[in-house]
């Protein structure tokens, strides 16, 4: 399990380009050790990329597919089930051969939250053998969301090297030379809205031709995004006192992100 210092004496601290990086950050004893690190992890991130790059230039390259047999217009999506309501679903997301839809829920319904977080990316089989690390350095991410605003600064062995800004007139990046330009925003959001929105938010704005089905178990809320029946995002997210720990798996793009979030 992730390890997590709190927010304690964290505070959000804006740049003059209007991003935000944090004003505290955890000391590396070697120079040489934090940049082998970052470069670990720059690797990762850029693999992470290469293979969603990798995928689009695939399907674009493939005949023309019939299109999805989609609703009538005017026809109801299924709600989404945030109430308890147990359904069946296949145990892990699946890789269907197509992307993973990227949606971006209203930023009106975005939660208030200030969130430390500590992200481990964990790599598929596929992934794995296509030149993953095995082990990356846990990335940091300070996130602060209210309706009409997000924020997000990353760092990892207390460098920079990340923030995005969405708000009413879109999205603003401030990146690092070294972020692999495969690494975008629009995923961030994707995952994090998945997580974190409102379930009907998020229903509202995927895909008509998908579903999302949302169940309790015990003190977890587990969400899976559905297409052709079978799950291929899923979100199980665990609340306690101060923290929040949450999974997301994502099949088709062949990563894991293990979050652990202090409140």
């Amino acid at each position: 399990m992730l390890s997590t210092s709190g927010t304690a004496g964290l505070r959000a601290v804006p740049n003059p380009d209007g991003f935000f990086s944090f004003d505290r950050l955890p000391q590396m004893h070697s120079p040489l050790i934090a940049r082998r690190s970052l470069a670990a992890l720059l690797l990762a991130l850029s693999l992470t990329g290469c293979s969603v790059l990798r995928r689009e230039s695939e399907e674009a390259g493939k005949p023309a597919q019939p299109p999805q047999k989609k609703r009538p217009a005017g026809a109801k999506k299924r709600p989404a089930k945030p109430d308890g309501k147990t359904e069946a679903l296949p145990h892990a997301p699946v890789d269907d051969g197509a992307l993973a839809p990227v949606f971006r829920p209203s930023i009106a319904d975005a939660p208030k939250l200030t969130l430390d977080q500590q992200i481990r990316i964990r790599f598929h089989e596929k992934a794995l053998r296509s030149g993953a690390p095995k082990s990356v350095t846990v990335l940091r991410a300070l996130v602060v969301s209210d309706p009409g605003l997000l924020r997000a600064a990353f760092t990892a062995m207390g460098m920079n090297v990340w923030a995005i800004t969405w708000n009413q007139k879109g999205v603003e990046e401030s990146r690092s030379p070294r972020l692999p330009a495969g690494v975008k925003a629009d995923r961030f959001i994707r995952d994090f809205a998945f997580a974190f929105w409102p379930a009907e938010s998020v229903k509202k704005s995927i895909p008509s031709e998908l579903d999302l089905i949302v169940t309790n178990r015990g003190d977890a809320e587990i969400r899976a995004l559905i297409r052709n029946q079978a799950p291929i995002l899923r979100a199980v997210i665990t609340r306690t006192q101060g923290r929040t720990l949450i999974t997301i798996m994502n099949a088709p793009e062949g990563y894991t992100l293990d979050i652990e979030a202090a409140r």
